[in-house]
């Protein structure tokens, strides 16, 4: 698997990686390490999705895919809690993953399940 890269290999960057319907990191999915900010996150659904494209829908895979559901989940908490602060977000993102039996520098805290 290769490392994250850039940008999400930022610290201020949440990195997102994708699985697939089994929970099983996607081939195309970068992984982590110990390194800080060389880690992923968080991880939710990229594979398979169902999408809007310009000419109607289709099947797309990608952590193009996967960072989607994360971004909405943000919106959904920030307007739940709208004076709190981006990392404040990011730390309420990350608590309410659910763990998956994957490596943390895979999938980082889980999948996205706020």
């Amino acid at each position: 698997m290769k490392p994250v890269s850039h940008p999400a290999n930022c610290p201020s960057i949440l990195s997102v990686s994708a699985v697939d319907h089994q929970y099983r990191v996607a081939d195309f999915s970068c992984g982590g390490s110990r390194k800080k900010g060389n880690q992923v996150n968080i991880t939710a659904p990229g594979v398979d999705i169902i999408s809007c494209t310009k000419k109607g829908y289709d099947v797309l895979s990608g952590n193009s895919m996967a960072t989607p559901f994360v971004a909405g989940m943000a919106a959904l908490l920030w307007e739940k809690y709208p004076n709190v602060t981006g990392d404040a977000i990011w730390k309420k993102l990350v608590a309410g993953a659910r763990a998956l039996d994957l490596r943390t520098s895979d999938a980082g805290a889980g999948i996205a399940f706020s």
